[in-house]
């Protein structure tokens, strides 16, 4: 191994220009309405930060067609007008999906990765999630390593059942602190029951299967090696593209060996996850 080899390192910049509250949670009085009390607080940030206000807008589906429309406008106006958008799902969510709290339909984790696919692709993965639901992190529990592109620049959620208290206090500290700092890593430290999904992270699992693939095909001779090079520098490419961020190197080998490092130094148990 070239011990010259830096280590891996990313900069990667998040635009944002709108937080989208989706709020599939029912009218019913006895339902604690965190969508609205987020919008709320949202409205009431802008007006205290008012020299950099977001755009902030509350939707609200009323059915699991309505909210594949809705998800689908939201990808078409990030390709026609720059939105950058955060979107904030307030919902019941399960193991299998989210519930549309008015018609009690259920739409699967694999179709709203479809969604949020489009919508990072459309935005140049200036795009978060802030799954506010039990479960939530569930959301990339279709994605996998074979996969080439990330969902989203991050997106965050509680692993498992959550009250709508605790869950409304964490969300509330999270945008506060997204307004004061415009940091999305300290934002993102204050929602402590909420696990977190980076592309970043995806980008160095990927690469660091890269390199052990590439090692196991066994290259020997130079006419192989660089035929088998060739074709992992067109995957290497893939992944960056659908990765959403750029590392600081220009050859392949640089990238997954320096990812293969990275992917070492974390914790065994977190190598073959996501979260």
């Amino acid at each position: 191994m070239n011990m010259s080899i830096p280590d891996f390192t990313i900069n990667s910049e998040f635009l944002n220009t709108d937080i989208i509250i989706i709020d599939l949670l029912s009218s019913n009085e006895n339902e604690d309405q965190t969508g609205r009390k987020i919008y709320e607080l949202l409205l009431d940030l802008n007006n205290e930060f008012h020299t950099r206000p977001k755009r902030v807008r509350r939707v609200t589906p009323a059915s699991a067609l309505k909210l594949h429309q809705v998800l689908a406008q939201i990808a078409t106006d990030c390709k026609a007008n720059a939105l950058y958008p955060i979107l904030d799902i307030e919902c019941h969510g399960g193991l299998d999906g989210v519930k549309i709290g008015t018609t009690s339909e259920i739409v699967s984790w694999n179709e709203l990765m479809a969604h949020f696919r489009s919508i990072a692709s459309n935005s140049h993965f200036h795009f978060g999630v802030v799954m506010a639901s039990c479960f939530g992190i569930h959301a990339i529990s279709p994605l996998g390593l074979e996969h080439e592109t990330a969902p989203a620049a991050f997106l965050i959620g509680p692993e498992k059942e959550i009250f709508s208290g605790p869950l409304l206090d964490e969300l509330k500290r999270f945008y506060r602190v997204l307004y004061t700092s415009s940091s999305l890593q300290k934002a993102i430290s204050e929602a402590r029951s909420f696990k977190a999904f980076h592309a970043e992270k995806f980008l160095i699992e990927c690469i660091a299967r890269l390199i052990i693939d590439y090692k196991r095909e066994g290259c020997y001779d130079r006419e192989h090696r660089e035929l088998v090079s060739r074709s992992y520098e067109a995957e290497a490419y893939m992944l960056l593209h659908g990765s959403g961020v750029q590392p600081e190197f220009k050859d392949v080998e640089d990238w997954a060996l320096a990812a293969y490092r990275a992917a070492q130094r974390m914790p065994r148990s977190k190598r073959r996850t996501l979260i």
